[in-house]
C-alpha cells in the first residue's frame, strides 16, 4: 500500500500478540491548478479515470497518472499527494503548467534507399494545444537526392 494508516484498536496484550488494524488510504477528489493551454476539463476527465474517487492508492495508478499527464503535448506536469477532505482519504494535488508550444527541426543524413536517393533532408515543425484538448499538429517534410 502506498498511503496507509495504522491504528491500535483498544486490546487486552494476550500471548505477547498485538493487533494492528491497517486501512489503506483512498483517493478523494483531485485538485488541479493549471496555467497551460490545455482545458482543465481534459485533465479532470484524464484524472477521474485514472484515479477514481473512492478507490484505493496504490503506485500502478498514480505512476499511470503521472505518466498520462505528462504525455500531454506542450504541457509539464507535477503530481503530489495532500490530505484528503475526509480521514483516510488523499487527494491528488496536479499542477500543470505551459511547456513547449511550438517547435521544429532540420536535418540531412545519407540513410536513404539508393533508388529514391542514398542523401536526405528533413524539415518538421509542430504546434501543441491549439485546440486546448491535449492535441499536436505536426507537419514533416522529406526529400532524397543523389540518385
Amino acid at each position: 500500500l502506498l498511503v496507509a494508516r495504522a491504528v491500535l484498536p483498544p486490546q487486552t496484550l494476550k500471548d505477547g500478540v498485538l493487533t494492528i488494524r491497517i486501512i489503506p488510504g483512498r483517493y478523494d477528489s483531485a485538485h488541479i491548478s493549471n496555467t497551460s493551454s490545455v482545458s482543465t476539463s481534459v485533465a479532470q476527465r484524464l484524472v477521474s479515470t485514472t484515479t477514481p474517487r473512492g478507490d484505493v492508492v496504490t503506485r500502478k495508478q498514480l505512476e499511470r497518472e503521472a505518466l498520462l499527464l505528462g504525455e500531454i503535448p506542450g504541457v509539464n506536469a507535477q503530481v503530489a499527494m495532500k490530505s484528503g477532505s475526509q480521514p483516510g482519504t488523499t487527494t491528488p494535488d496536479i499542477t500543470l503548467t505551459q511547456g513547449k508550444q511550438f517547435g521544429g527541426y532540420v536535418g540531412l543524413d545519407n540513410q536513404g534507399d539508393p533508388t529514391t536517393g542514398r542523401s536526405r533532408v528533413m524539415l518538421g515543425g509542430y504546434a501543441n494545444n491549439l485546440l486546448g484538448m491535449g492535441d499536436q499538429l505536426r507537419v514533416d517534410l522529406l526529400d532524397a537526392y543523389e540518385k
